[in-house]
């Protein structure tokens, strides 16, 4: 995706749904609500797929790597998150790993 802004969309996307999921794991809620939390983001980004999109993972992957949260956690949040796709996890834990 180009863009002749500074900050493409999908970048800002990204960091929404980084910003996003700091926020969730701080305040707590259910994962079907954090997945519409992420959903009503995508939609204000214009990202239509974004359960395929590789920066909903990285993001919160981030997220999460900006958190106190251990490995144990990690684990639960990204089974339950992703549904157990590897492809999915990967970047999720590639996302945690760049802010850890």
């Amino acid at each position: 995706m180009s863009s002749s802004s500074p900050e493409s969309n999908a970048t800002k996307y990204r960091k929404d749904v980084e910003s996003y999921t700091k926020a969730f794991v701080v305040s707590g809620g259910s994962d079907a609500a954090f997945m519409t939390g992420i959903g009503d983001l995508a939609r204000k980004r214009g990202i239509t797929d974004w359960e395929s999109d590789d920066d909903t993972w990285l993001g919160i992957g981030r997220g999460l790597g900006g958190t106190k949260i251990d490995k144990v956690q990690l684990d639960v949040y990204e089974k339950n998150w992703t549904g157990g796709d590897a492809a999915k996890i990967r970047r999720i834990q590639k996302g945690f790993d760049q802010v850890r």
